[in-house]
């Protein structure tokens, strides 16, 4: 797919594992939020889980792991990190699991990347996939329309924040909602 080619560069995923693992510190409400999910999860699949810069916060809590991601290039480097994490290629619009299969399905600044045209089909498969909650990070702005850039190659959806809140409704009940910063992290339940 055309919106992936800047994520099968080598030396991109490099940058970019360097850039995810320099600002963790943005995940740390996405991970508040699943650690009070213990006890409920005991499967998680990691949709555009890239390098794996949140395979260790998830291992941390005993869950079973499995990442996907549609860049060879990004599971290349997630590989050579880990030994333990199971991975595979897929994309998000058609991934290569049954239906339920994963008590929660994590999916952190993937739909930002993605063409308008997709975000439906993207939304329907990850709910599709999910048994319990769908948990988002998905990065917001306030004052302004939701806009698109192409930065370094990469598609980039600013999406304004009361936008984004109706968009994600019409697919789910939001259990629970937080924001910081220019994050937001809603947790999900499917229909």
């Amino acid at each position: 797919m055309k919106y992936w080619i800047g994520w099968e560069n080598p030396s991109k995923v490099d940058k970019l594992d360097r850039y995810w693992k320099k600002h963790l510190y943005r995940r740390q409400l996405a991970y508040r939020i699943l650690r009070e999910l213990r006890g409920e999860v005991y499967t998680v699949l990691d949709v555009g889980c890239g390098t794996g810069v949140d395979y260790p916060f998830f291992r941390s809590l005993g869950w079973r792991y499995v990442g996907c991601d549609l860049a060879s290039q990004m599971l290349k480097k997630i590989r050579s990190k880990y030994q333990a994490p199971v991975i595979g290629r897929g994309d998000l619009c058609s991934l290569p699991f049954r239906s339920q299969s994963f008590d929660l399905v994590y999916s952190s600044a993937v739909l930002c990347h993605l063409p308008e045209d997709l975000l439906d089909p993207a939304m329907m498969e990850l709910l599709r996939v999910a048994k319990k909650y769908l948990v988002l990070a998905i990065p917001y702005v306030i004052d302004e329309a939701t806009r698109v850039e192409v930065r370094n190659g990469f598609i980039v959806r600013f999406f304004n924040l009361f936008h984004l809140l109706s968009f994600l409704k019409s697919y789910a009940e939001i259990q629970h909602v937080e924001r910081e910063d220019d994050i937001l992290v809603a947790v999900m339940t499917p229909r």
